[in-house]
């Protein structure tokens, strides 16, 4: 079920576009669907209600918006989904070029991780955050919410991450840091 645009498409979507929906290649500075499957998605993580895909360094969230969660400056419940244009270039193939936004400000993102209310992403070696933070999920020594990326000062060589519902682990110069 898709519903909350977890699957990234649309909820109406029936026919040829269907079969090659989840499939994402890099082609001339967008994205390209194809029916043999995802490639050029180098990190993918699910939520409760959202998502994320990393496509050429580039974080594409999708899904429910609500608690700023997908980190495109909106803390309303849109769903965000990729959007699609089938374009046919001769039978029997199709390109479907995706125009959805990326994480503004985050441009060499190499891991992602999303859990119930927040995701978190690795950019440059450093953790950024965005999305709920009621429970200190976020590690910004608050409890407050972010619509956009925050830096997480005092964490650098971040090579792994993960979260659940109000929780967060982070490995920090070979250090496991936790809070939520």
């Amino acid at each position: 079920k898709n519903t909350y645009m977890r699957l990234g498409g649309t909820l109406n979507m029936a026919g040829p576009l269907m079969r090659y929906m989840y499939s994402v290649i890099p082609h001339a500075g967008s994205y390209v669907f194809t029916h043999t499957g995802i490639k050029g998605v180098s990190h993918m993580a699910c939520g409760t209600q959202h998502g994320a895909i990393v496509v050429g360094s580039r974080l594409y969230p999708f899904g429910t918006s609500q608690f700023g969660k997908l980190g495109l400056g909106v803390v309303n419940s849109n769903e965000v989904h990729l959007e699609v244009s089938e374009i046919n270039i001769g039978r029997p193939r199709y390109r479907f070029l995706i125009s959805s936004p990326s994480v503004p400000g985050l441009d060499d993102v190499t891991g992602v991780a999303c859990g119930f209310k927040h995701t978190l992403a690795i950019s440059g070696g450093q953790l950024y955050v965005f999305g709920e933070g009621n429970s200190g999920q976020l590690g910004l020594g608050d409890i407050k919410t972010t619509n956009l990326p925050v830096l997480v000062p005092g964490l650098n060589n971040v090579t792994m991450i993960a979260c659940s519902y109000r929780h967060s682990m982070v490995i920090s110069n070979g250090r496991l840091y936790v809070f939520g």
